[in-house]
């Protein structure tokens, strides 16, 4: 997950933004303890990128494409290190 949160981080300093990852749970959203990064701003969280599993926000001005396509790398990072602590604890 470290290479998750360099990811975050960098996304955070880049954008000057707040930008955390959350779990879906049925209808609800839970923060994934961790993965959050940057500076609270007087701005309305956003979804920066949303697929069937996972949720990224960002109090963010503007949502640019190189936002976008860098949180959905964050969330395939995410995904795939979910998928080896799988792996890990099944073995």
């Amino acid at each position: 997950m470290s290479e998750c949160k360099r990811m975050i981080q960098k996304m955070a300093d880049d954008f000057k933004c707040k930008v955390w990852v959350c779990k879906k749970i049925g209808k609800r959203v839970s923060f994934i303890q961790g993965l959050k990064a940057g500076v609270e701003r007087f701005e309305s969280p956003k979804i920066i990128f949303e697929d069937e599993d996972f949720v990224i926000f960002a109090q963010v001005e503007n949502v640019c494409p190189e936002l976008i396509e860098i949180a959905r790398g964050v969330i395939d990072c995410v995904r795939n290190s979910a998928k080896n602590n799988e792996t890990s604890t099944e073995g």
